[in-house]
C-alpha cells in the first residue's frame, strides 16, 4: 500500500511539474507586460514549492540546509535565480513570440545582474565552508 502511495505522490508531483511548465511557456508567449512576468515568476515559485515538497516534504524545502535549518544565503540565491531567470525567460519567450526581431535570443544580461548572482552563490558556497569548518 505504501509504494502506491507513493508512486502517486510521484505521479502527481510530475504531472503538476510538467503542468507549471507548460504554464510558464504559455505566459512567456502569450501574456505580455508586468503582468506576464510576475505571473511567471509566481509559476516558478510554485514550481520551487513542488522542488521543495518533494525533496524534503516543506514547501520552503529549498531553504533548507544540510543541517536542516534554514540558510540565509540560499534564499538570497533561491530569490536572485528565481528573479534572474524568470525575467530572462519572460523576455527570450516573447522575443521568439515577436515576428519582428531578428535574432530572438541574442539577449544580454547586464554585468551588475551577474554580480549580484554571484555574490550569493559566493555566500552559499562560503557559508558552506565556514560551517563545515565548526
Amino acid at each position: 500500500m505504501e509504494s502506491k502511495l507513493s508512486t502517486l505522490a510521484t505521479g502527481t508531483t510530475i504531472f503538476l511539474s510538467l503542468l507549471l511548465v507548460v504554464g510558464l511557456i504559455l505566459t512567456g508567449l502569450f501574456i505580455s507586460g508586468g503582468f506576464g512576468l510576475a505571473l511567471m515568476t509566481v509559476l516558478m515559485f510554485l514550481l520551487l514549492v513542488i522542488i521543495g515538497m518533494k525533496s524534503v516534504g516543506r514547501p520552503l524545502g529549498v531553504l533548507i540546509n544540510e543541517r536542516k535549518v534554514m540558510s540565509l544565503s540560499r534564499f538570497q540565491m533561491t530569490i536572485w535565480t528565481l528573479f534572474i531567470l524568470s525575467a530572462f525567460l519572460f523576455v527570450s519567450l516573447q522575443r521568439i513570440h515577436d515576428p519582428t526581431v531578428q535574432d530572438p535570443l541574442s539577449i544580454t544580461v547586464d554585468w551588475h545582474l551577474w554580480a549580484l548572482l554571484g555574490i550569493s552563490t559566493g555566500s552559499f558556497v562560503g557559508s558552506s565552508l565556514v560551517a563545515g569548518t565548526k
